[in-house]
């Protein structure tokens, strides 16, 4: 989305925008994305609070970034975490 010639994030859009549809994309809308349920990604949380999502594949394969950045919406070794 392009404000200004500035990109503003989907996030930032929605929480600015007030309709009734803006708050079901809202509800819907996952800042971490496909990292919170894959198998790969493990949360670190930092003693000040801050959470980040380390990928462990990037240990074996140089296509994944260690902390990719979030939201992650798509991902070729995405695997859903069982149970």
């Amino acid at each position: 989305m392009e404000c200004l010639g500035v990109f503003v994030p989907l996030w930032l859009s929605i929480m600015r925008d007030e309709s009734e549809e803006a708050w079901e994309m809202q509800e819907e809308f996952d800042p971490v994305g496909l990292c919170r349920t894959c198998r790969h990604a493990r949360s670190i949380t930092t003693p000040r609070g801050s959470t980040f999502y380390l990928c462990r594949l990037s240990e074996t394969d140089a296509r994944f970034a260690k902390y990719p950045r979030l939201p992650v919406m798509q991902c070729a070794g995405y695997k859903e975490e069982s149970g």
